[in-house]
């Protein structure tokens, strides 16, 4: 069972990358603070996508940054090298932050309010209900091609990742 949350919660985190850069719009890349190498943790960049005005729509290259935040030193730095390898002109800027006593989800939740969240940040079953219910916590996913990546899923995960306001 163990295991199972644990696919769930990488599948989840891979579904949002995938949402955030097929919504997203071009961008300026802006450099954030330095975080302690001790903590684990590197500079972050904004996420940004650029493409050629020549090239179909369907051929788009994404270039940039994208700052990933996730709770668990084995998982986190997998996804964001697997993601790099999808998309060679992406680079991801991982975050770990292990959740003992709950650090993890205070980072998102204090990040949250002060409206300085990450481009992408992991959550597992345990509490990402809580991130999805909270303001500001998740953006709702907003594409053309949402419907169809949608049916694809799993309906719990679909059900999960529905606020309040009934946005996915």
């Amino acid at each position: 069972m163990k295991s199972f949350k644990r696919i769930l919660a990488s599948f989840i985190c891979l579904s949002l990358m995938f949402a955030l850069f097929t919504a997203c719009g071009q961008t300026e890349t802006t450099d954030d603070a330095q975080q302690s190498e001790t903590d684990q943790q590197i500079d972050t960049d904004q996420a940004e996508q650029e493409t050629d005005p020549d090239e179909s729509d369907g051929n788009k290259e994404l270039t940039g940054t994208l700052t990933f935040w996730h709770f668990n030193s084995d998982e986190g730095p997998a996804l964001a090298r697997a993601f790099e390898k999808a998309y060679p002109g992406v680079t991801v800027k991982d975050q770990i932050t292990a959740d003992t006593d709950g650090n993890y989800q205070t980072k998102v939740q204090s990040a949250s309010r002060s409206g300085d969240l990450p481009d992408v940040y992991a959550a597992e079953n345990a509490f990402v209900k809580r991130f999805v219910d909270m303001p500001g916590g998740y953006r709702p996913l907003d594409f053309p091609d949402v419907d169809q990546v949608t049916s694809k899923l799993v309906p719990y995960t679909l059900e999960i990742g529905t606020n309040l306001n009934g946005e996915l």
